[in-house]
Formats: structure tokens, sequence, C-alpha cells
């Protein structure tokens, strides 16, 4: 059976518009709507198994409707400008995709796509019309159906009736009835859509409805069908689709064409679509070669920094430069030329030249009116770091695009952001480090971030963050370094006191810290149960061993975990943190990391100021080794359980918001449920173990997970997880439904947008996919947390953007002058529960002391 698909063109026309931002070509037409119009005719032509295809498209003047009753669609807004300048563009795309296009002065678009499938029907072909409006729903019949480009499904008889309630025979006579306030049709006064069902339920036409009118038992009802006669049947004139137009162009006029590579390609470079072609069009003809040519990859030296302000007024002139230092090699590329610099950072000016000595700051300086100008497009990788640099010199870099976060924006955790994964990602092939490299994959990249909606997450959130974390590197926090020496005095004293415990109990000093003596003389010496030796035939010593031991009652493991973690406080804390302390600042300079978690989360490095234990006396000790300069105090406003609070929006689980939108103490409703305790006999055991329960759902944990951090028997865990499901219904269904959402694309999303990856979530061994499960899980609600207190620093004032020295997770501290503490406590506070609407409340505890401590 042949088949005839029919695109409702204006349908297309209207969704693209409103999901994609402004875009405008290099001189101002606008084109957002022709982007969007393009892709998703893209998207369909890959699927698409017709024989015959034409895009339908109103006239945009009067027809037979506004004959019968000039008020039609009178009450719609009139379209805006940037939307009307692109109708013209629309028919030229639909051209150039060698797509028959039709529409005819007095009749809707609808009407031409009812002609056009009746007479396809009549010669016995299969229809499907590409649109989910419901007037087009009075079509459906065995052959013909509905197809929503959106939800990718199809709309046929029964799901017409799950829709609007009538069969599709039917839904000319239900909207004359009921009426439609989109196009102004004004339907039988006091029926509504429920009334209208179970009148052509009964009577099954409006025909038949009048013909029965004094069967018609409610008074009301009857004298309401009455009165309404004329403007109902003036209704289904309206509703009605005419599908007796004359048809002028034979359907064989409509058979599928191969588009024309070369007109195609001509079209998409015209509008700035360059990154389309490679996608849209498989066959390279020798035209599309010269019309796309590849990158200059030659590079002109430059030797002396006279020669740098010629190509400023040119590189102005273009709009746009792509950026790249490598350490030694200052390359910039605009048009089709590229430059590079050797350059020198020490103070001898050694440089690979030997006609001039060149030094890098010199270099920036030149191209400081390039850096500072907005109108000036600068394409770089790592912008936060050339950013320090820049700022260190007075000068602000302003108008930038990053490669490794935009490619981050788009596909959070799927690969790494480094340069040379980038290279391999996008560009398939080897490349050098160069300009040439960055403006290549800048190429493939800037239109997918309107294709694929996330524009807003790097436009809005990643790119202005950038600035803000350069600042708070450069600013550094303060530590007082006096203060951890002789914290970690008292931590080796109380190292020391476990050694001598440890030893007595093992009967002989021996290495504490090599797991393979500790092996020997817990298993082999003091003859413990239960050791197992590993592959290199040691006895395994990890803290999943140690803690089984522990529980058994062997106190030399329980010793043995408290010595490993004052150790690690020591080595990674305090005596660490104090040579990490600048001598000329007296503060700590870490590096935020942006695109390297799996879920949008910022991690720190050099060093890592992400994972300070904040549970334990020792590591709240730890925390107040951070202070605030003289005259100034260190607040610290920190979300206050907003996983679970984005778990209850998300899922939408009734129970837990009510009893956020109540401030209830979340813990101790848990506790009450999942214990059998009255909420008043909750005790801090008990709440304790509800915070573990309900922190542990989060992120997925399992039975014998939940067993461990308890301390009890799988069996009661199980239990509990049983009970916590019964107690908020709908929490596991949000998990089961976000593990098969991640199987089937590969990743999961958060509530604004951001795509995590989860990589193993397929992964053949059933640890591996265990974990990405849980992961999977976890996700929208870490990566939300994540972005949500990214926007606040973004959307925080200026003022007290430069006064954040460190952001931990849900947490941000700050340094402020102490006469301004009672001010800026209340705007931090506003701007976060302010910043991301959900139906939860937002909540934030701010704190305030000379240190971080609390």
């Amino acid at each position: 059976m042949k088949k005839l698909c029919l695109i409702d063109g204006y349908g297309f026309v209207f969704r693209a518009y409103h999901s994609l931002p402004p875009l405008t070509r290099a001189d101002g037409m606008p084109i957002s709507c022709v982007y969007g119009f393009c892709n998703m005719l893209s998207k369909f032509l890959s699927n698409d198994k017709s024989d015959y295809l034409a895009v339908v498209l109103d006239s945009g003047k009067k027809n037979f409707r506004h004959d019968i009753f000039p008020q039609y669609k009178a009450n719609r807004p009139q379209l805006p400008d940037d939307l009307i300048v692109q109708f013209p563009l629309i028919r030229e795309t639909i051209e150039a995709f060698n797509i028959t296009s039709l529409e005819a002065d007095g009749y809707e678009a609808d009407d031409l796509i009812a002609a056009y499938a009746s007479d396809a029907l009549k010669q016995g072909m299969e229809v499907k019309i590409i649109s989910s409006d419901k007037d087009l729903m009075q079509l459906v019949c065995d052959n013909l159906k509905l197809s929503d480009p959106i939800k990718n499904i199809e709309i046929g008889e029964e799901q017409v009736v799950a829709k609007l309630g009538v069969k599709p025979y039917q839904v000319a006579d239900y909207l004359a009835l009921i009426g439609d306030s989109s196009d102004n049709i004004p339907g039988a006064k006091g029926i509504g859509p429920k009334t209208a069902i179970e009148l052509l339920s009964k009577f099954e036409t409006l025909d038949n409805i009048y013909a029965n009118i004094n069967n018609i038992e409610k008074d009301r009802l009857k004298n309401l069908l009455i009165e309404s006669r004329d403007i109902v049947y003036l209704s289904k004139d309206l509703t009605n689709l005419k599908r007796n137009y004359n048809i002028d162009c034979d359907l064989d006029e409509l058979k599928i064409k191969e588009p024309d590579n070369e007109k195609l390609a001509k079209y998409l470079y015209e509008q700035g679509f360059k990154s389309l072609v490679s996608k849209f069009i498989k066959e390279k003809t020798t035209s599309l070669k010269l019309t796309q040519p590849e990158r200059n990859e030659n590079f002109i030296k430059i030797e002396k920094l006279s020669e740098i302000k010629r190509h400023i007024e040119q590189i102005i002139r273009e709009g746009k430069v792509g950026i790249f230092d490598n350490g030694n090699t200052f390359y910039f590329s605009y048009g089709n030329s590229n430059y590079e610099i050797h350059y020198s950072n020490n103070s001898r000016q050694e440089s690979f030249l030997e006609s001039e000595s060149i030094n890098y700051n010199d270099i920036v300086k030149e191209f400081k009116e390039l850096f500072e100008a907005t109108y000036v497009l600068k394409i770089v990788i790592n912008v936060k770091e050339l950013y320090k640099k820049l700022y260190c010199l007075n000068i602000e870099l302003k108008a930038f695009d990053d490669i490794a976060q935009i490619s981050y924006s788009l596909e959070t955790g799927k690969h790494s952001c480094e340069l040379n994964d980038l290279i391999r990602v996008y560009l398939g092939e080897e490349a050098s480090h160069n300009s040439v490299t960055i403006l290549r994959i800048y190429d493939n990249l800037q239109e997918r971030l309107l294709h694929e909606k996330q524009f807003y997450l790097y436009e809005c959130i990643e790119k202005p963050l950038s600035p803000i974390l350069a600042k708070m590197e450069i600013k550094g926090v303060k530590v007082d370094g006096t203060f951890l020496k002789n914290l970690s005095q008292e931590f080796k004293l109380r190292l020391s006191e476990l050694e001598k415990e440890i030893f007595k109990e093992a009967g002989r000093e021996f290495l504490l810290s090599s797991p393979k003596q500790l092996g020997e003389v817990l298993f082999t010496e003091l003859g413990i149960k239960g050791g197992k030796k590993s592959k290199s035939g040691t006895f395994s010593t990890g803290a999943d061993i140690l803690e089984k031991l522990s529980d058994q009652g062997y106190d030399i493991a329980d010793k043995i975990l408290v010595w490993r973690q004052f150790s690690k406080l020591i080595n990674t804390y305090t005596d660490a943190l104090p040579n990490s302390i600048n001598p000329k600042t007296g503060r700590v300079h870490t590096t935020f990391m942006m695109t390297l978690t799996n879920t949008g989360r910022l991690s720190s490095r050099d060093p890592n100021l992400q994972n300070i234990p904040i549970r334990s006396d020792e590591g709240q000790k730890i925390r107040k080794a951070f202070v605030a300069d003289k005259d100034h105090l260190i607040i610290s406003a920190d979300y206050s359980q907003i996983e679970l609070r984005l778990l209850a929006h998300i899922a939408d689980i009734q129970a837990l918001k009510q009893a956020f939108h109540d401030k209830q103490d979340i813990h101790a409703i848990t506790a009450s449920q999942i214990f059998g305790v009255a909420l008043k006999d909750v005790d801090s055991n008990l709440r304790r173990q509800a915070k573990t329960i309900n922190f542990g759902i989060v992120y997925g944990i399992s039975a014998f997970g939940l067993a461990k951090r308890l301390d009890i028997s799988q069996y009661e865990a199980k239990d509990y997880i049983d009970k916590y499901f019964k107690q908020y219904p709908g929490i596991k269904e949000y998990m089961d439904e976000t593990i098969e959402y991640a199987k089937t694309h590969g990743y999961v999303k958060n509530l604004l947008g951001r795509k995590c990856y989860i990589n193993s979530i397929n992964d053949k061994n059933y640890s591996m996919r265990g974990f990405a499960e849980r992961a999977a899980i976890n996700a929208p609600l870490q990566s939300g947390n994540a972005d949500i207190i990214k926007k606040a620093m973004v959307h925080m004032p200026e003022s007290i953007q430069d006064c954040m020295v460190l952001q931990i997770h849900d947490e941000l501290l700050f340094e402020i002058p102490g006469n301004k503490l009672e001010d800026y406590s209340k705007v931090i506070k506003r701007v976060m529960e302010g910043v991301c609407k959900i139906s939860v409340p937002l909540e934030v505890e701010v704190h305030s002391a000379l240190n971080w401590g609390k």
C-alpha cells in the first residue's frame, strides 16, 4: 500500500519559534524559527518511509470561514514581527529540501490536508498527518493516522477517544457544541465537554441530537440546545473540514524527491547553519566542497609586538576570534588567517625568537582592547584560567565562549572535556592544539546548544559562573596555619596513643600503614577467622573487612579504623593545608573544576576543599582553621535537605511536599512511621536512623547497604525500605522510571534540563550496572542541587559575589565586612531561596562566626 504523508507546516513553525531562544543571522535577520524548522524537518525525513510527501501551509489570507463568521479567530493576538519575517524563509527552506508545499487562498491548511487525504484514501493509499491538532482528529480512520512530532506518538481512534472523549467522526460536532476559544468559535452556551460527550454518546451526531430534542430529559439542557441551534450549526460549519476542495495538483507530483545537495548546502550556508550541512547531506559533491572549504591551518609567526596592532582592527571587523595558549605559544585565528606568537614567562625574557624577546604579559596588553570588547566574540578553552591571567593585569575578559563548557553543558559526564578528548569526539581525527582546532570544534558545538535545548544551561549558568569562580580563586580563603599545626599535634598525640593500644593487643609493633603486615597480624598471628586473600596472596584489610571484625567484637579492628581516620585527617588536612597557604596572601587558593563530575557539581583541587568532614568533631575542628580577615566575619549559607526537597518535587510525593510546606521534621516523621512510635517519642537515635534511611533512599541504597549502615540484619533493612516506599508512594515509581529512562536514552535529566550521562547503565556486569542504576536515581537530585546553587551564585549581587570564598556542594561560604552582616545575610538567604521555584519551599540556613566551624 502506497503511503502519503502530509506535514502541518505551521505546526512545525510555531513549535520551533516557541522552543528556541532568539537567533539571528550575521545581517541581523531573525532565523531561530527557520533553524528549528530545518532540524524538525530533517529529523522527520531521516525516519520517514512515505512514497508521497507535502508540507501544507496557510496562505495567511482570509478564507470562507471569515465570510460566514467575521469574528472567526478575531481574538488571536497579532503574530510577532520577528516570526512574520521568517515565513518567506520557511517557504525557501521547503524548496531547498526539494519538498512540495501546498497552500491556497480561501482555504486553511487543515482543509487542504483533509482534501488531499480524502483523495489519497479513495485511491487506496495509507495516510499519515504530522500534527497533533485536535481539528485534524476528525479525519482519523483505519488508514489515516495523526503523528505527534514532539511526543513521537501515533494518534488513532483510540487516542482520539482518550483525549477528547468522542470518536473521530464526532469531533466536528463535539467542537461545534463546546466551541473553541482558540479560534473564537462560539458553540452552545452553557454546554461543556462533559455534557457534549454525554449527548454524542447517546445520540451519536449533532443532527440526531436535534432530531431527538424532545427526548432530552433535562429541561435546562433542552432549552440551551434549542436557543443555541443556529449558533451551533454555524459553529459546525466552522469546525467541519472541507474535503471537497478541487485539487489541481496530481498526487504523483507529491512523490518523494531527493534533495539537491548543492542547492541545500548553499541555502544552509546562506542562513549561517554551517554545522547542519554535514548532518543533513551525506554525499559531498565537488561544488559542495568548494562551498565548504576546510579551515586554513597554516600559521604565520609574529616576531614583533608592533605587528599585533594591525590585526586588532581586522579582528574587530571580523567580530570573532579563536584563541589558544599552550604555555609557550599564543595562537589566534580570525577569518581564514592564523597567527602564532612564541613567548617567555620568566624574568630573563628568554624567547624562541632571535629577532625579539616577547613576554606573555606584553602580548595580552596588546590585546587589551580586543579582550574587553563586547562586540568581538572570543572562542577559547578553559576560559577561567585565561580570565584569571587577564584579571591580574587589570584586563576584564568580555564576550567569550568556552568549547569545554559548551560540550559539558551538552553532554555532562559522557566524556572528558580535555582538548584531546574534544578533538576525538567532535573532529574524529588527530588535530594540533591551536586556535584553528578550537574554532573547528566550536563550529560543531554552537548550533547543538539550540537544537538540544541546552542554551539556557550554558548561557545563563555555566558561562557567567566562570568569572565568578575565577575571582574566588584569586581571592582565596584565609586559613590559620598555626591553628592547623597545633591541631595536627593534637591528632598525632591521639594517633600515637592508638598505636600503642593496637600494638599491645597485637603483641608486637608493626607498620600499621602496611596492609600486608596488618593482614599477617590479624589473620595469622592473632588467628582471627574470616580473612580473605587477594590475588597477590596478601590478606584484604579494607574498611569493609575491618568493620565486620569490629561488629564481631574485635576491639583491635575498631581502633585500626579510628587510627586510619586520624591518619587521613593529618595527611590530607592538618599537615597538608598549611603547605598550601600562599605566603604572600596568607590564603589558600584552590582551583575549581567546572567540567569534571557526572552531575554538574563543582569539584576542587590543589587543594581539594570539597570533602572536609562535617559530621565528626575532628572535621568541625578543621573547619575552624578557615577564618575571616580583620573586621570581617564568615557567613555559611547552606540549603536544608535540598535533595529530599527535589525528590518530593520531581517525584510529586504529596506526603513529603506537605511535610516541607508545614515545616515539619522530615526525619522525625519518617522515624515515627517506620519504627511505629509516636512522633513525640522519637529520640535522637531513631531520628538518626531515619535520616540515614531518608538520604540512603535518595542514593538508591540497597537492603545490604542500609543494613551495614544501621548495623541491622538485611531482613530488617528490607522491611524498613518497604515501609518507606509505602509511607511515600511514588518514590519507587520514580526510581523505576528513572532507571528505565536512563537505560533507553543513556542519560537522565535534572529540572533545569541538564543531561547527566550514565555510561554503565546497560553494562553486562551486574555490579557495574547496579552502581550505574543507583547513580541514575540520584543524578537528577544531585545535579539539580548543583545547578540551583550555581544559579544562586550567578544571581547574587556583585558586591556579595566579591565576598564569596568557597562553594561546597549545597553550601556557600562568604567573608564579609562585619558591618554588613545583617544586610548581606538577608540578601544571601533571599537569593538562594528564590532562585528556583519548585513545588516545595527551598530553605537556607545562614550562620556567621569568626571561622567556619559551628
